[in-house]
């Protein structure tokens, strides 16, 4: 069962997981349009490697935006993006739910060892469906942090490390940060 934390202050909210690593830069905070909200989330996730090649786990969140008074689809945000793995496959909401809440999974600091940082992520629907992004499984959770009454996540920002070079340790996704609108 995950734990639930709520943060709120008068204008919204932002969800910060906590447990993100430090490596990188923070790139563009991206919002759904006025009006609009998300309702479904996407990964980009390298396939571990093996013994002898360097892991970068999660590079990269889409989020699927849509209207709430027409339920038209608005678009697609993402803020920073690695080059490594593949884009999964899209975790939606039910029909006329958005996304509310936010868990990350990071592989702790590893030291001299291959270092992954964010693996994956799991949102949570107005409904309570908890939808998983479909990551690797190194590292722990944080807990679930959600959106105060009323509000919904309309943006995003990453930290993404830069390429590290050949045969240095590359980590791709370390952080990220959601943010809540009031629903109009």
């Amino acid at each position: 069962m995950l734990d639930i934390v709520p943060l709120a202050t008068a204008e919204g909210a932002i969800l910060v997981p906590g447990n993100g690593l430090d490596f990188g830069e923070w790139g563009p905070y991206e919002r759904c349009p006025p009006g609009s909200y998300a309702h479904a989330f996407q990964i980009k996730v390298e396939s571990p490697q093996t013994i002898f090649l360097d892991d970068t786990g999660l590079n990269g969140i889409r989020l699927f935006c849509k209207s709430k008074a027409t339920g038209a689809e608005t678009g697609v945000i993402t803020s920073s993006v690695q080059c490594w793995g593949t884009w999964r496959d899209v975790q939606w909401c039910g029909p006329g739910q958005f996304l509310v809440g936010v868990a990350l999974r990071v592989e702790e600091y590893q030291g001299l060892l291959d270092d992954t940082a964010a693996t994956d992520v799991m949102m949570a629907c107005q409904d309570g469906t908890v939808l998983e992004g479909g990551g690797v499984c190194w590292g722990e959770f944080s807990v679930m942090h959600v959106c105060p009454p009323n509000f919904a996540i309309c943006g995003l920002k990453t930290r993404v490390e830069a390429v590290q070079g050949f045969m240095e340790d590359n980590t791709a996704l370390n952080d990220l940060i959601m943010y809540c609108c009031l629903m109009d």
